[in-house]
């Protein structure tokens, strides 16, 4: 079924409204062209054979009924899916559609033998058919079909009664034989068309009907007019009645005669006529007497005459004589224009001949050099392709043998070494054991208490599961805790009793910015704990360990489906990426749905996020972040892609709810993505700063155990959190350094000020404002500096240091990482410009 094609359909049901809108389905019967026709194939139109139509544009609304013809342009339906029987794949474009009739489709109607074509036009309710006809109609009349002619009908119980009147604009009927019409390639006859005779469609319906249909295309019936079997004047009764009399009155002259009469009569036959012409009045009673009664015979006469039938035969031959005059005159100028059109139908054949072969010629030689030029590609490319794969052998085969020689170099050393450690076991293991104190104090070797070995690192994905976890079936609800001062000191308590050793502020920082924000990013050292720290704080926040899950960031990742997975189309199903963020997700917005406001906090860790580019794999959490309320969601996949009975069905999108955080670590080196602007303009990135080796202890653990207390819910940290604008030190600073960001290709939207005063309000329970603005500084203002290379980025980052200096030690933080960047960027930034400029 090519989309964008016109066909014939019938009207399948009882039209019916939907959202201000009008509807009914239509049961495609035939495919239209305007020189032939050809009936729909079965299964053209899945689920049910039927299409869809939007009723639009059709004045004639009583014209609207079951079984009445459309046509109309294929175009695919928004809502199709092959599992609902109730979705069609097509529907007809609303602008296309328009009733059969003139200037596309005329119907012949099927009449009984024992009518004459004088019949049809001669009286009301003729022929009964079963469904509402065409306009414009032909009929067949035994071997022969007659029309064109107009239609009225009215409805009678489940069919429709005909009345046939000839065309105005046609003076002659045209006659055709039978079979030239059924012959013709723009006629179907089409049988046994299934419809609903109700409102409800055709698969949901009680009440059936079957109808037939007889279509000629009207081009093929404008072409067919020029070749008829013959040419015949129709007349109705009324018609033959108004001619008799109007000869019969003409020869007697009684209309004229009697219009004189009555103004003669007027006069003398008035009250107030004359007195001296009474005997006059007397001869004029009786004259008026006889002729009224004279008329009035010649009316009866005529009108006896008519109903007797006596004309009919003096009619017709009259009618016949005329027609054979009428050809006979006609016929040598009707046939010197057709020889004169086919004379210059010749020519046109004659010049399109020419210009097809002179086009062969031309498309062959163009083929010819292109079949040429072609070759010459291929061969090229061949031959470079035979070079490329003589130099890759030929390197494979050195590779290979160096592998080769490696190997055994491998193995000789592995044989050697195996021999000297079965001779000195014993020495070698006395030497590991009287090192391996300082290396545990080095940090190389983490021995777990009492000797055990040391503890396996933290799983970063769980294996899939699809069952719902245990807890959320018995979902109370709960108040949480009221303290957000004591929360931090638990988890403080929490990351130090796991051995981990981090800054306070670095952990202020942190649980201020997964408190105030949707994603916050960890940066630092390998070995700093970044992929750690949000596992301790999912502890800490003492709910179910199954609200955490980490996910391993694959440099292969694309698109959002390798986070997530993808819907299988040949089996109809959902399958979830094994990193199980989809189920995580998934459990997420079903705790927030059932307890709202009670739910725990769940965190999603994208471990070493920007081995792959986040804008593409994570884009679409971007984009659903920065939305509020029921627009804040991801779409996952498609519903019409999966069975009914798939287990995901109904999370094909999915609301990310308050009660979720995302975290992501990442590392700055040659083997990972820079982060862009947009990512940073949506987050808190933080460094964490390394501490001195002498506090580190001999080992860490994240599987100690979470502490117990009141978890922490989402009512919690709507309650810790605050909406103010800046006030002091940190509202005077916004202000100052919006001039020097905008230099450095950073200026502070509205965003990130909003995230700003955000995270500032947010912080009184924890640090001062100043100790907050200066975290913010470094997170989300001086990370986002850029065109270092420029010779105006040193006057710049002067002015920045300028600003933050006239402070005091208010602003340390950001004073640091200022001479970072200024160590980092110092073969970046043109100092002998910015000098020579100075001078």
């Amino acid at each position: 079924m090519a989309r964008g094609i016109e066909i014939v359909a019938a009207i399948a049901q009882e039209p019916f409204w939907s959202s201000e809108n009008q509807f009914a389905t239509l049961k495609p019967i035939a495919v239209f062209g305007p020189e032939q026709m050809e009936r729909v194939r079965l299964g053209d139109y899945p689920n049910r054979d039927l299409c869809w139509w939007m009723i639009r544009g059709i004045s004639q609304q009583r014209e609207i009924l079951p079984g009445r013809l459309v046509v109309g342009r294929v175009e695919e339906a928004g809502q199709f899916d092959a599992e609902d029987p109730d979705k069609d794949k097509f529907q007809l474009a609303w602008d296309s559609v328009k009733l059969a009739g003139p200037k596309n489709i005329i119907e012949v109607i099927l009449g009984p033998d024992n009518l004459g074509p004088h019949d049809l036009i001669n009286g009301e309710c003729i022929l009964s058919l079963d469904h509402s006809p065409t306009s414009l109609v032909l009929v067949r009349l035994g071997d022969k079909v007659y029309g064109p002619f107009k239609t009225e009908y009215e409805r009678s119980g489940s069919g429709f009664n005909l009345s046939f009147a000839k065309p105005q604009s046609s003076e002659h009927t045209i006659v055709w034989d039978t079979e030239r019409i059924w012959n013709d390639p723009g006629f179907a006859a089409i049988k046994g068309v299934e419809i609903s005779a109700d409102a409800k469609a055709l698969n949901r319906s009680s009440q059936h009907i079957w109808l037939d249909y007889c279509l000629l295309t009207w081009n093929r019936f404008e072409a067919l007019q020029h070749d008829p079997l013959e040419r015949i004047r129709l007349y109705t009764d009324e018609e033959i009645v108004r001619h008799a009399a109007k000869q019969v009155l003409a020869r007697k002259g009684v209309p004229d005669f009697m219009k004189v009469w009555s103004e003669i009569r007027s006069v003398y036959l008035a009250p107030q006529g004359p007195a001296e012409s009474a005997e006059a009045a007397d001869i004029f009673k009786a004259l008026d007497a006889q002729l009224v009664a004279q008329s009035k015979a010649i009316d009866d006469l005529v009108q006896s005459m008519l109903e007797s039938g006596i004309l009919d035969d003096r009619i017709k031959a009259a009618i016949e004589a005329r027609t054979v005059e009428y050809i006979d005159t006609n016929t040598t100028n009707v046939r010197a224009k057709i020889e004169e059109q086919i004379t210059g139908l010749r020519q046109q054949e004659e010049e399109l001949t020419r210009r097809v072969q002179t086009a062969e010629n031309d498309f062959e030689r163009k083929r010819r050099l292109a079949v040429s030029t072609l070759d010459d590609e291929l061969n090229a490319s061949r031959r470079d392709l035979d070079q490329w794969i003589a130099a890759e052998k030929s390197s494979i085969a050195h590779e290979r043998a160096e592998v080769d020689t490696r190997r055994r170099v491998l193995e000789e050393g592995l044989t050697d070494v195996a021999t000297r450690f079965v001779e000195h076991r014993e020495e070698l293991v006395k030497d590991f054991l009287a090192l391996s104190p300082f290396l545990s104090q080095l940090g190389v070797l983490a021995m777990a208490p009492h000797g055990s070995p040391p503890e396996p690192k933290v799983a970063q994905s769980a294996p899939v599961n699809a069952t719902r976890p245990v807890f959320l079936e018995t979902l109370g609800g709960s108040p949480g805790l009221e303290s957000e001062a004591m929360f931090f000191e638990r988890f403080q308590e929490h990351v130090e009793n796991s051995g981990f050793r981090f800054k306070r502020m670095d952990l202020v920082a942190f649980h201020l910015s997964v408190k105030c924000g949707d994603l916050t990013i960890l940066g630092g050292l390998s070995g700093t704990g970044k992929s750690s720290l949000p596992l301790l704080y999912a502890q800490a926040l003492a709910g179910d360990e199954q609200r955490f899950r980490a996910v391993d960031v694959s440099p292969a990742w694309l698109e959002q489906g390798d986070l997530l997975g993808r819907a299988n189309l040949l089996e109809g199903r959902f399958q979830p990426a094994s990193t199980g963020l989809f189920e995580h997700l998934v459990w997420a917005a079903t705790e927030a749905n059932r307890v709202g406001k009670d739910s725990g906090i769940w965190i999603a860790c994208l471990d070493e996020m920007n081995l792959a580019q986040p804008e593409h794999y994570f884009s679409g959490f971007l984009q659903a972040l920065a939305r509020t309320g029921s627009q804040r969601f991801v779409g996952v996949f498609s519903p019409s892609s999966v069975r009914e009975d798939d287990l995901w069905k109904d999370s094909y999108r999915i609301l990310l709810g308050n009660n979720l955080r995302f975290v992501g670590t990442v590392n700055y080196d040659e083997t990972t993505k820079p982060l862009s602007q947009r990512l940073r303009d949506r987050a808190n990135e933080l460094r964490l700063e390394t501490v001195p080796f002498g506090s580190l202890q001999g080992s860490t653990s994240t599987a100690v155990g979470g502490p117990k207390g009141p978890p922490i819910t989402v009512g919690n940290f709507d309650a810790w959190t605050r909406d103010t604008t800046l006030t002091g030190q940190a509202a005077s600073v916004i202000d100052a350094i919006q001039q020097p960001l905008a230099v450095l290709g950073s200026p502070l939207t509205p965003r990130r000020y909003r995230a700003i005063t955000r995270f500032v309000a947010s912080a009184r329970d924890l640090c001062s404002a100043e100790e907050a603005f200066d975290l913010q500084l470094k997170q989300r203002v001086l990370n986002q500096l850029r065109g270092l290379f420029r010779p105006e980025a040193r006057r710049a980052l002067d002015e920045l240091r300028t600003i933050l200096a006239d402070h005091g030690t208010a602003f340390l933080g950001a004073l640091q990482m200022l001479d970072r960047i200024y160590s980092e960027n110092s073969q970046d930034i043109d100092f002998e410009t910015y000098e020579a400029e100075e001078a």
